[in-house]
């Protein structure tokens, strides 16, 4: 469930699209789900691992649903480095033949929606990889034919058969192949604490977008792409418009438009951006600009 203070109130989710709600309302606070039909997952990035963003959203919301026509999937992971993009759908099982086989539906459902809306709003130069996890409880039958069948039309849906906590690190980072897929479970030491950008992403956005010039150039009703505002966590009960970001992405770019009368803000994602994905400072893509609020 996403936390109160990135719920949207009665009636917004209805002007936001798919993407704008997957930021605002199923991101979590964690990389840990709880147990679903004796089966349950995290994700603990090493803190050797090369730079990157890790996230969990919650797809399956218990009121107000993302998706209310058709199947859809329990969680979405993002995996986000200077080089990919890979978006890994899970769904969470038990032993059930039947609910095996529409577990596959319903990850096959949501990677249609997920690559039509990215396709509608993001920028055409975006690569990225959707891909799934069936999550099973331990000794369950997974629907190989079924799975085979979808590999065929290009999505990889990877069975996991565990009897705890699995560990889905080295599946959602890489690209998963059903032909020579194994799970081997691995446990992590000394798993990377949420970084500054990651904090930000999932406990700093805001249901309502901050007026200004930066929103009236790059958003508009009905327009294709997303625009989604943040303030830092520490500093919710300032007004956003002291100290606010806010990502723009349409189908030709995506920058983040900081204010930042104090500069704390703009250091932050800057450091984030820079030194911690590796991203050279001059680049064309997610730009970091200065914007001004409404006086």
């Amino acid at each position: 469930m996403a936390s109160p203070a990135n719920s949207s109130r009665p009636g917004a989710a209805a002007r936001r699209n798919l993407l704008e709600r997957l930021l605002i309302e199923c991101v979590q606070p964690t990389r840990a789900v709880p147990g679903e039909s004796g089966v349950r997952f995290h994700v603990h990035v090493p803190a050797a691992a090369p730079a990157s963003v890790c996230l969990v959203f919650h797809v399956d919301l218990p009121r107000d649903p993302l998706v209310r026509d058709g199947p859809r999937p329990d969680y979405l992971v993002l995996h986000a480095t200077r080089d990919a993009l890979i978006l890994t759908i899970v769904e969470m099982k038990g032993r059930g033949e039947q609910d095996l086989t529409h577990g596959v539906d319903q990850i096959a459902a949501f990677a249609r929606l997920l690559r039509e809306q990215l396709k509608e709003h993001a920028p055409a130069k975006l690569k990225y990889v959707v891909q799934g996890i069936l999550l099973m409880a331990h000794g369950a039958h997974p629907p190989l034919r079924k799975l085979a069948e979808m590999s065929r039309q290009g999505l990889v849906i990877a069975p996991i058969s565990y009897h705890h906590s699995a560990e889905l690190y080295p599946y959602i980072s890489t690209r998963l192949q059903l032909e020579r897929f194994t799970y081997q479970h691995t446990a992590t030491r000394e798993p990377r604490p949420f970084s500054p950008l990651e904090t930000l992403l999932a406990a700093g956005a805001l249901p309502v977008r901050v007026p200004g010039p930066f929103l009236a150039e790059r958003w508009a009703p009905g327009r294709p792409g997303l625009y989604v505002d943040y303030v830092h966590p520490a500093a919710r009960r300032r007004r956003p418009a002291d100290a606010h970001a806010a990502l723009a992405v349409d189908r030709t770019r995506a920058d983040i438009g900081v204010c930042d009368r104090s500069d704390e803000l703009h250091e932050l994602l800057r450091h984030a951006l820079e030194r911690g994905l590796g991203l050279a400072p001059g680049r064309p893509f997610l730009r970091l600009l200065r914007v001004h609020a409404t006086p």
